[in-house]
């Protein structure tokens, strides 16, 4: 179970950017910066909330540390940074990944594809990311948005996660749907809170 809660949010926070004012900003990474979405399982829905606990910039990267808070209290932890190459995920579900992950690389190219391995504990997998579209409108709860649309597959240790991703400049993650096996998660933005 621990290992599936990984893949999926291997999948779920694949894309952010750094501060630049220059590139969009697809998944900000300033401190209390919060997202409230509305998740789908198995035709139960339930809330869950995302937020920048910490930021701080060190050897010319952003680096951030997000909450998130699971029904029942489990609360999960991720920890991102970025450069002007790209975004990496450095530790997923409290786990540090034997060495970062490149999860978004600069600049953003229509159907831009690229791989990479990764090392969770003792499993070894793929990742593979693909850049769909740049201009997708979607409408979910929180309102309508222009995204940058991202396909990310993950394969570890016998496992395929397959994580369709919606972002919108100045706020990330709008949608996500996410497929393991014959399960299918859908998670919807309900309310997104800037940070200061």
């Amino acid at each position: 179970m621990r290992l599936n809660i990984a893949l999926v949010l291997i999948c779920f926070a694949s894309t952010s950017f750094a501060a630049d004012p220059i590139k969009p900003n697809y998944y900000p990474l300033t401190k209390g910066t919060k997202w409230e979405y509305r998740l789908t399982l198995d035709e139960r829905d339930c809330d869950i909330t995302c937020e920048i606990m910490e930021t701080q910039m060190r050897d010319g990267m952003t680096h951030a540390r997000m909450e998130a808070q699971l029904p029942n209290f489990v609360l999960l932890a991720e920890v991102l940074s970025t450069d002007a190459k790209g975004v990496y995920r450095n530790a997923i579900v409290g786990a540090k990944l034997t060495q970062p992950v490149l999860i978004i690389k600069y600049p953003i190219k229509a159907r831009d594809v690229w791989k990479d391995k990764i090392k969770l504990g003792e499993n070894d997998g793929h990742l593979n990311i693909t850049v769909k579209d740049i201009a997708a409108a979607i409408e979910v709860p929180a309102g309508k948005f222009t995204t940058l649309s991202i396909e990310s597959i993950v394969e570890m240790s016998g496992e395929k996660v397959v994580a369709c991703i919606w972002y919108a400049d100045g706020v990330g993650i709008v949608k996500q749907e996410t497929t393991s096996g014959s399960k299918v998660m859908l998670m919807e933005l309900k309310k997104f809170t800037a940070g200061k």
